[in-house]
């Protein structure tokens, strides 16, 4: 009997395929414990949500989709196009930039390669259907550490200077220069843990370590700048404001806050939870964590809002310039779709 079953609840007595039946299992589990552990709005189209995943699956939705399919009820969002198998291992990192008018879609993850899509090419494949296969148009591969491949955590973009930057395992930022594709001079020092988060802002890029240390280094000139050691570690995430006049990092129970004119340490904020994603915002910070709050604090500190969402652990935050939407991305298969003050609009689950 030749019939498409696309669900276990298509399987009967009637029509039973024992090694599809496990395969749907199987597909089933792995999606419901699948982690997105990154997320962003599309370039130059911030109706699409794109969202890098444990599997090492990179998936685009239509925001749209994913608000709709919740008001249909059980309705199950479908991807508008999935990049498989593009990393041998987890995808850590997404940026979704435009670099000299073309928009690219970068990603990094655990098998240490940083590999770049035409967003173009990435519509048009939308266009049809989603079934054709996408190349990258850039391909880059940090060292390997030991015989092995480096863990790359983080992905940040110049798009003045044509440079993309990874933050690394070994505690060093790799980069490449995207016109000749040639790897530029790793930012680093002896001795540090391994870099989990970067932001980059003009010529200033903020990497936060494993060990608990914050480096601020001038990417021109390759040097430190600053180095601010703070109580807890690992740092899991460091953000800039939109000016590069603030730069947050979150680690343990905390949030600290510096002034980059004054190179000085502003606030240290008690955030309940450990901050794993940040959004600075004029006025007020985005919180998310290993809890299932979103919290909202001002610049001195004070909590202006505490918002349980779906998610128990979150990964990633990003807000669509556009519509004003927030995406949030983590455990157990959760993307999100959120309004400003928290509710869901839609999501995955």
């Amino acid at each position: 009997m030749n019939r498409n079953i696309n669900s276990l609840q298509e399987l009967d007595c009637r029509c039973y395929d024992e090694s599809l039946h496990v395969k749907l299992i199987g597909d089933t589990i792995r999606e419901q414990y699948t982690t997105w552990f990154c997320c962003g709005f599309g370039v130059f189209d911030s109706e699409t949500v794109v969202a890098g995943s444990s599997t090492g699956e990179i998936r685009v939705y239509s925001s749209d989709d994913l608000v709709r399919k919740k008001a249909q009820g059980n309705a199950k969002p479908k991807s508008l196009l999935s990049l498989k198998a593009h990393h041998d291992g987890a995808c850590y990192g997404l940026q979704l930039a435009d670099v000299s008018g073309t928009g690219l879609l970068f990603s990094c993850g655990d098998d240490g390669t940083v590999r770049v899509w035409s967003w173009e090419s990435l519509v048009r494949a939308i266009g049809e259907g989603g079934s054709s296969e996408v190349a990258p148009v850039f391909e880059a591969r940090a060292p390997l550490s030991y015989g092995v491949p480096l863990d790359l955590n983080s992905i940040s973009v110049d798009g003045g200077s044509n440079r993309v930057y990874a933050g690394a395992g070994d505690g060093r930022c790799y980069s490449w220069d995207l016109g000749s594709g040639a790897e530029c001079p790793a930012l680093g020092v002896d001795g540090a843990g391994g870099v989990l988060c970067t932001a980059l802002r003009g010529d200033s890029l903020a990497c936060g370590h494993t060990d608990g240390a914050v480096r601020l280094w001038d990417a021109r000139c390759g040097t430190v700048r600053h180095e601010m050691a703070l109580a807890h570690a690992p740092v899991n995430c460091v953000e800039f404001d939109s000016g590069g006049h603030w730069l947050a990092a979150g680690c343990g129970p905390e949030l600290h806050l510096w002034s980059s004119c004054a190179a000085s340490s502003a606030e240290s904020i008690g955030t309940e939870s450990c901050p794993q994603a940040l959004l600075l915002e004029p006025n007020r910070i985005l919180v998310g964590g290993d809890d299932i709050h979103i919290r909202r604090f001002d610049f001195s500190g004070r909590m202006l809002s505490k918002v349980a969402t779906s998610c128990a652990c979150a990964y990633g935050l990003a807000r669509s310039p556009a519509t004003g939407v927030l995406a949030m991305c983590g455990v157990a298969n959760r993307l999100e779709i959120l309004a400003d003050n928290g509710s869901r609009l839609g999501g995955l689950s």
